[in-house]
């Protein structure tokens, strides 16, 4: 369906009327660079909702300039079988405005089908105050109620969305606002107006039709524009019926992907797709089943981000790894992937507890967790939400991408690791017995890319139970995840670590003043130099901000860290603290042989007692590189 555009005539529009009341109530009055003539006014609607009890609606028009009566041609191209479009408009001396009556055929047309028509004013009798041609349809709707805020037994009218992985939206958004309207004559049908979702022109409202448990998101323009190698399209959401619908009008809906409400949960369930307007055509860019919680009920709601690829410790194998939020009114959550079954296939098997190779958890907030991959590819995510009496409850689904295809690494040794990155932030004990992060190096498995040798990785360092963080009184205050550190030293003399989760999050609460959770993630000087400053690898050297693997040493002496994804990158305020590693597997200098100062002894077992850590250590902001060097 066309949506006629108004053209720069409209601000003269807008000033004559503007000009009329503010100035005068003489109906002689005409308006400036408004020649004589009729139009049509701007806001008419896309579609005209009739209903099956009338024969007959009306149009708007207007007129600037003269006042006489005055009888107009128009010209409209309509189905004669359901529309009958006079060919002419008359305005009765002295009027300014006019209707256009245009009657149809209720006993022909099904509900909810658009009708399209287009009327046209002769061109030697149109205003261009206005629009000259009104492009639309009429569709016969139910008797609807007037909108009011949405509720089901009194509960507050608002609710939550969840994004499932998707290619452009993830998460959740909270305190969505709602409104609704219902078929007079049906109660089982009404429409649900979500009136703060999204972002761009959508950020206004999605709207849900709803029909008993049935539930359709129509093809919806979100306002947003996403920029491709050939173009720059813009964004369309609609749940996957309609997709298929609007690629092929003919195309038969499949029962299995039909949207569905739970009244007694207040609980809707969508499959969405994301689709890029290409020259009228939709291409879909990521699909998937999402959901949208009542408040007031117990929350049936789960989110899933996925994060990227892990290795695990012998190096046979690599992990996707993922980020969700189960809320309280699930007990369990099981989440499967594959490249070659479909989102209906791994539903189902996750519902029926045919899927060995899942991953489960229980209620609680940003939890990670990884499932294996089988190679690069296209991979479908899919995950069923259980209450306490196993019964599923809800689902989510999408897809993502594995492009670069899986790193091969082997296994090259232990390090002595000393943390300069995040342990290096906390003061453990008091007075005498005070320690810092020099007292507590661990222990921690190397890898080597086979691809690229000089490249290196530690074994989730993070995750270790010899990590003083991760000790039985600590444990609960943070989240442990398994991901590697990548350290390049292809180059000796110019060490890379680029920017990357850590693997450790601090949860929300865990110190005081911290009402959200610190995301750790690393990096070192030289890396932030290049990526962000666009410093070159010879200006970073010159500057003395580099990083070195000298013999059996990789010593990173500027280390970067941040606590949040967007945020700001920081380096600690002491010049002296390093992160440094200290490996087995290479050959150390002669002065390294000879009694270099090393890194201190690694503890006996795991110290249990140390949970009295305290405010961070002051840090200060990197600044930005000379250029000029």
């Amino acid at each position: 369906m066309k949506l006629f555009k108004s053209t720069i005539w409209a601000a003269v529009a807008v000033a004559a009327v503007a000009g009329f009341s503010a100035c005068s109530d003489d109906n002689d009055y005409n308006a400036p660079a408004a020649p004589d003539g009729i139009y049509f006014p701007n806001d008419l609607p896309a579609e005209f909702e009739v209903q099956n009890t009338a024969t007959s609606f009306e149009i708007e028009m207007y007129r600037l300039g003269s006042t006489a009566a005055k009888t107009y041609t128009l010209t409209a191209v309509y189905d004669s079988d359901i529309l009958t479009i006079p060919s002419e408009i008359t305005f009765p001396e002295g009027a300014k405005e006019a209707n256009l009556t245009v009657t149809y055929n209720p006993a022909v047309m099904a509900q909810g089908k658009a009708f399209e028509f287009s009327v046209t004013i002769a061109e030697s009798e149109a205003s261009p105050a206005g629009n000259r041609v009104l492009e639309s349809a009429v569709v016969i709707t139910p008797p609807w109620s007037d909108w009011a805020p949405y509720s089901i037994d009194d509960r507050e009218p608002y609710g939550t969305f969840n994004y499932s992985v998707g290619w452009y939206f993830q998460g959740s958004q909270p305190s969505i606002e709602t409104e609704w309207r219902y078929n007079t004559e049906d109660n089982t049908e009404f429409e649900l107006h979500l009136l703060n979702w999204g972002e761009g022109e959508i950020a206004d409202g999605l709207t849900f039709n709803v029909k008993g448990k049935n539930v359709d998101l129509p093809a919806t323009n979100t306002g947003v524009d996403i920029e491709f190698t050939n173009g720059t399209f813009r964004l369309w959401v609609m749940d996957y019926n309609s997709y298929m619908l609007y690629r092929n009008p003919n195309a038969a809906t499949d029962p299995a992907s039909q949207g569905t409400f739970d009244a007694e949960k207040g609980l809707f369930r969508l499959r969405m797709v994301y689709a890029v307007d290409v020259n009228g055509e939709m291409y879909a860019q990521s699909e998937g089943w999402e959901s949208f919680q009542m408040d007031g009920y117990p929350d049936y709601t789960f989110s899933c981000e996925y994060q990227g690829l892990t290795t695990n410790a012998d190096a046979t194998d690599s992990y996707a790894t993922f980020m969700s939020t189960v809320a309280d009114g699930i007990t369990e959550a099981h989440f499967a992937i594959s490249t070659t079954r479909s989102v209906d296939d791994l539903i189902a098997g996750l519902k029926a507890g045919t899927i060995a190779d899942y991953a489960m958890l229980n209620a609680g907030e940003e939890q990670t967790f990884t499932l294996p991959l089988s190679g690069a590819g296209n991979y479908v995510l899919a995950g069923v939400a259980f209450d306490e009496e196993g019964q599923p409850v809800n689902q989510l689904s999408s897809d993502f991408s594995i492009s670069t295809g899986i790193s091969e690494w082997r296994k090259v040794g232990k390090a002595t690791f000393l943390d300069g990155w995040i342990t290096a932030g906390f003061k453990f004990g008091s007075g005498d017995s005070a320690r810092d992060y020099t007292n507590f190096p661990w222990e921690v498995e190397m890898i080597e890319s086979i691809k690229e040798p000089g490249v290196y990785a530690m074994v989730a360092p993070y995750s270790s139970p010899d990590w003083v963080l991760n000790n039985e009184v600590n444990r609960p205050s943070g989240i442990f995840t398994k991901v590697n550190i990548i350290i390049n030293c292809t180059d000796k003399d110019f060490v890379v670590v680029n920017p990357q989760y850590s693997g450790y999050t601090m949860k929300a609460g865990s110190m005081s003043d911290q009402p959200d959770p610190y995301v750790y993630y690393v990096a070192n000087l030289a890396a932030i130099g290049m990526d962000e400053e666009g410093a070159t690898k010879e200006q970073i050297i010159q500057s003395g901000n580099n990083d070195k693997l000298v013999g059996n040493e990789i010593r990173i002496a500027h280390p970067q860290f941040k606590q949040e994804e967007n945020g700001e990158w920081y380096g600690w305020k002491d010049p002296n603290t390093h992160v440094v590693l200290t490996c087995d597997f290479l050959e150390a200098t002669e002065d390294q042989k000879a009694g270099s100062k090393k890194a201190p002894a690694l503890r006996e077992g795991r110290v249990t007692g140390v949970n009295d850590f305290v405010t961070y250590r002051q840090h200060r902001r990197i600044f930005t590189l000379r250029t000029d060097l």
